[in-house]
């Protein structure tokens, strides 16, 4: 166990966390308890209805690096491919820190972690159903595929607002 009596072989359930927004950004009520007015289950449907996902990470100069991939939801995490050959698993390889979101501005939902590989065929093997189930698109289980596994979450939905001019 963790210091936070967490299991270490478990992943860890997301985060939520109330995005930090100046003034006037349709945050009413910043000192209410993050998710208390936008239900995880809402941000998960989301998740997993989502046909791809935007995925940033780090090039070895420090530039971020952005990409849209197919992927799923599951069990709290986003999972995605990525050929060895990308720039995406390269940076992967040297940094994996990494955030996803989708690609909705009005279902907003920032998945920030550390990219783990498979570690068992049998995990892999599950995955790779699970997208040609969703994408109709058969991978081989042997294929390097890549989950990335989501620490926190911050989710909202902003208000639409008429935008004004000063003065």
């Amino acid at each position: 166990m963790s210091p936070d009596n967490h299991p270490p072989s478990a992943p860890r359930p997301p985060m939520a966390e109330r995005p930090r927004l100046p003034d006037g950004y349709g945050q009413s009520r910043p000192e209410e308890p993050a998710g208390s007015r936008l239900p995880w289950r809402v941000v998960e449907n989301w998740l997993v209805k989502s046909w791809h996902y935007w995925l940033t990470t780090t090039r070895p100069d420090g530039r971020p690096h952005a990409v849209p991939v197919w992927g799923i939801w599951r069990n709290g995490s986003p999972y995605f491919s990525t050929g060895p050959e990308t720039v995406t698993a390269g940076n992967l390889i040297l940094n994996p820190a990494a955030l996803a979101h989708l690609p909705d501005g009005d279902q907003v939902s920032i998945i920030e972690g550390a990219v783990e590989g498979f570690t068992d065929r049998a995990g892999r093997a599950e995955f790779v159903a699970a997208y040609e189930g969703k994408y109709d698109w058969r991978m081989d289980p042997d294929d390097p595929s890549t989950p990335a596994t989501g620490r926190t979450r911050r989710p909202w939905r902003p208000r639409r607002t008429r935008p004004t001019r000063p003065g």
